[in-house]
């Protein structure tokens, strides 16, 4: 009787194992599924901005195009709108960092973006006059993005 007791005991043990173990498993799903809801979610709302927003535009166009940015040397956008513009892509990274966004959906969504607005020298001068003010620290979140995507694209 004590060996059946045992064995009953021993059953339920590996029951409530096994149940654990489904809950873990169904958790971690969850989370999984969460975390690429976020992702979809973040990417289309950051697209939707980026191409959709007249200052941006104007942005991502001079700087493909090789054109004046700021309305100080003749082009069309203020300091303000540059800020945000930049801003988008610190942003980007620090979703990066969080496990928000992989990389790979960055490099699919801005990849050429960022190749061209770290190759700007417009965007050069103006990050290194605001780094003489700020620090170094300000605006490097653009830097960091850019190794990263280039790591990926070498």
């Amino acid at each position: 009787m004590i060996e059946d007791l045992q064995f009953f005991v021993t059953l339920a043990s590996l029951g409530a194992s096994a149940a654990a173990l489904i809950t873990a498993g169904l958790v971690y799903h969850q989370i999984r599924h969460t975390k690429r809801s976020y992702e979809v979610d973040l990417t289309l709302r950051l697209t939707e901005h980026f191409h959709r927003d007249k200052n941006m535009q104007k942005i991502s166009t001079a700087i493909t195009f090789d054109q004046p940015i700021l309305k100080d040397n003749g082009g069309k956008t203020d300091e303000d709108d540059l800020i945000e513009y930049l801003g988008i892509f610190v942003d980007v990274m620090r979703f990066v960092d969080m496990g928000v966004l992989t990389i790979e959906t960055v490099d699919d969504l801005f990849w050429a973006y960022v190749e061209d607005l770290i190759d700007n020298k417009e965007i050069k001068e103006y990050i290194k006059e605001v780094q003489k003010d700020q620090g170094e620290d300000a605006w490097s979140g653009i830097k960091a993005l850019y190794e990263e995507l280039k790591k990926l694209n070498s």
